[in-house]
């Protein structure tokens, strides 16, 4: 069987997108940081019938969705594992995470269930407007 070389990396950052679990109340705890109320800019108002702010944290839904990021040197390479179920839950869960999609360079699928591959629609679009 063929090896692969690997080099040693500065450091390793994965961004969970879509874990079929978003908790607000849950703090970071260690390296884990974990988005929820007050993080950030101030929450912004997601429903128009609401007249108070509300926070604009991650959606939760079904499937699985990462962004890895992977650092050596000076040099920082983003790739995306996974894509979630709906077609905007990874775009959106981005754009409330300050995540740039267009960094992105590769996507990995772990298998090609609907819940891991439909996100990557809403990628696309989201590309297209940047």
């Amino acid at each position: 069987m063929a090896s692969i070389p690997l080099e040693p990396v500065d450091s390793l950052h994965i961004t969970t997108l879509i874990d079929n679990v978003s908790d607000m109340l849950l703090q970071d705890q260690g390296p884990a940081k974990r988005a929820g109320f007050g993080d950030g800019d101030p929450p912004q108002l997601n429903a128009a019938f609401l007249d108070r702010s509300t926070a604009d944290v991650p959606l939760a839904e079904h499937g699985f969705s990462a962004l890895v990021s992977v650092k050596m040197g000076e040099r920082e390479h983003r790739l995306l594992f996974d894509a979630g179920i709906t077609p905007d839950g990874l775009a959106e869960n981005a754009r409330r995470l300050g995540l740039d999609v267009k960094d992105i360079e590769a996507i990995v699928l772990s298998h090609g269930h609907f819940d891991h591959t439909t996100g990557i629609d809403g990628l696309v679009r989201r590309l297209g407007k940047t």
